[in-house]
């Protein structure tokens, strides 16, 4: 369902406008078997549809929202170029920042993976990657109890990243990384820019003032990310490897995106979810209102 004040839009946000049906399909012949109402309740009540109570829009599109315009702009400048060093090797990458090098590979399901992973020539890991990540949705009503994914391994970080060179997914002086898969018709397929290097300044490393003479000594501190985003459906997943300079290593998700929601009668709450706009909820899914780091 689009927004009727959008329907030639074609980024209209058609997860803004569910409906209370649910098209049961037979895989092998690919032939519609019935149409199952949903809940919309709190419990498992299920209802025919009635007529489909129009609400205001939610677009996400920059064209369809008043923007702010009360900030100058920001730049980030390294004129001598960037600290890190990358050497092509066959199909992956070596690189080379502060103490640290490392491989850089890719593939269709984990995306980034490196490979060697060293400091000051201390080997440290052998391979890194992430191996998948779950999204349970936690709505008890039937059949929304079944939706849950894998979103690594049901459909591949690999397949599903950006070319991150057409936004401004990166800043200061970029180097990116394209790479080679194969279709799920086993078809070469080529991957532009889904790897982003980046150094970003991190804030004070060091600090300490002489409370004698007044003098203070301070140093900034230095990071280096190596960044992927992946569209998973609605769901944007921006997934970092940040190096820094003290010989610290920690993995980044964050989600971003846009919501997944289900239909809901008005006036209804329910404890398995937040209403975010008249009409539609929010199903809570772990870990997903988190930002996630996992420290190596």
């Amino acid at each position: 369902m689009r927004n009727v004040d959008h329907s030639t839009n074609e980024d209209s946000n058609h997860y803004a406008h569910p409906l209370p049906i649910s098209p049961v399909v037979d895989v092998e012949t690919g032939k519609v078997i019935r149409i199952d109402y949903l809940p919309t309740g709190a419990d498992n009540t299920i209802k025919e549809p009635g007529p489909w109570p129009v609400h205001p829009g939610n677009e996400y599109v920059a064209s369809a929202q008043t923007l702010r315009t009360d900030l100058k702009p920001l730049r980030v400048v390294q004129p001598e170029g960037a600290s890190f060093t990358v050497t092509e090797q066959g199909t992956s990458r070596v690189l080379e920042w502060q103490k640290w090098s490392f491989r850089v590979g890719f593939n269709q399901r984990e995306g980034m993976v490196l490979h060697n992973v060293r400091y000051d020539n201390r080997s440290l890991f052998y391979r890194l990657s992430l191996s998948d990540m779950n999204i349970p949705y936690a709505d008890s009503r039937q059949p929304f109890s079944r939706k849950s994914a894998f979103d690594l391994g049901d459909a591949g970080a690999g397949i599903m990243a950006n070319n991150l060179a057409l936004g401004c997914d990166c800043l200061g002086s970029i180097h990116y990384l394209s790479f080679d898969l194969s279709s799920d018709k086993g078809e070469p397929m080529n991957m532009p820019n889904v790897v982003c290097i980046h150094e970003q300044d991190g804030g004070i490393g060091w600090k300490h003032t002489n409370y004698r003479t007044g003098r203070a000594s301070v140093v900034r501190n230095r990071e280096l990310v190596l960044q992927s985003i992946i569209t998973v459906a609605n769901y944007e997943y921006i997934l970092m490897f940040v190096f820094n300079q003290a010989g610290e290593l920690h993995y980044e998700v964050r989600a971003t995106g846009i919501l997944s929601t289900q239909p809901i009668d008005e006036g209804v709450d329910v404890p398995f979810g937040t209403v975010v706009h008249p009409g539609y909820v929010f199903l809570l899914a772990f870990g997903q209102d988190k930002l996630t780091k996992t420290y190596l």
